[in-house]
């Protein structure tokens, strides 16, 4: 699985879906996936959604909560969590 990470303005941002994919055991299986052109660690849950989600034919846009958060900051993903509505919707 590849995965390119981007930066946008949720106000001008391209068409995408959201996903909640943080949930589960920490200890749970972990799989690797491309990342901006780095290998990166996920959990199996996000990792079998990517892969039943992705289309061979084109692209798509995900926001992905473990991938697009900073996980380990207790103020960014404060600001994130407040910014769920404007994500999710």
């Amino acid at each position: 699985i590849i995965c390119d990470l981007i930066t946008v303005d949720l106000g001008t941002a391209p068409s995408y879906e959201a996903l909640s994919y943080e949930w589960g055991s920490p200890s749970s299986k972990k799989h690797t996936i491309r990342l901006n052109e780095r290998q990166s660690s996920v959990r199996e849950n996000l990792w079998r959604a990517s892969y039943n989600l992705r289309d061979a034919r084109e692209p798509r846009s995900l926001w992905i909560d473990t991938l697009c958060t900073n996980q380990d900051g207790v103020h960014e993903r404060n600001c994130q969590v407040s910014r769920m509505v404007d994500i999710y919707s």
